[in-house]
């Protein structure tokens, strides 16, 4: 049977190519169409520049996390004595969240198997204490405040808690957002 006859058996059109390079029917052009569609536009922009490297969306991004991370610190009456710091801890933040560290002891899952003082699995599960329950590796608290240019005990005493609780949480909180919409509109 030739091809033509083929073409005939069938009432319409079959593609299929179109299918071969997305996954599960999804293409680039579904995702871009469901990032563009995004009721939080600062979500879609860390979407895009973590996921897609788009370095345009990165610069909004940043300028965007800096404004936010200003407005906290107002808010709060954080006295800065380092010209720069607020900039430099919402980048430290920025950069976190959107590099891929998976961590090294749950490898991403969260989750790791409680280990007794003997050594050995007992089989319950608990929340990683490495990347406290992330699944990414975040940045030891030496790391953080060499990056910063700030002395260790002005890290421990003023800089860690306001970091991981306030800042840290802003990018973590836009990410969860734009993942939720892209669930809903990709489904």
């Amino acid at each position: 049977m030739s091809v033509k006859m083929l073409s005939l058996l069938t009432p319409k059109v079959q593609a299929f190519m179109k299918n071969l390079r997305g996954f599960g029917g999804l293409d680039q052009a579904d995702v871009a169409h469901a990032l563009g569609h995004l009721h939080h536009p600062v979500a879609g922009l860390l979407l895009r520049a973590k996921y897609a490297d788009d370095q345009q969306a990165l610069l909004k991004l940043e300028r965007r996390l800096i404004e936010e991370v200003e407005r906290v610190s107002m808010e709060e009456h954080w006295r800065v004595h380092k010209p720069g710091l607020i900039r430099l801890m919402a980048r430290l933040a920025l950069i976190e969240t959107i590099t891929t560290m998976t961590c090294f002891a749950c490898h991403g899952t969260k989750y790791r198997v409680k280990i007794d003082q003997d050594g050995h699995e007992t089989g319950q599960v608990v929340a990683c204490r490495y990347c406290d329950g992330t699944g990414r590796y975040r940045f030891t608290d030496k790391r953080c405040y060499t990056l910063l240019g700030i002395d260790r005990k002005s890290w421990e005493r003023i800089w860690r808690d306001r970091y991981s609780a306030h800042i840290l949480t802003i990018p973590d909180r836009w990410e969860s957002i734009g993942l939720g919409g892209m669930r809903k509109r990709l489904r």
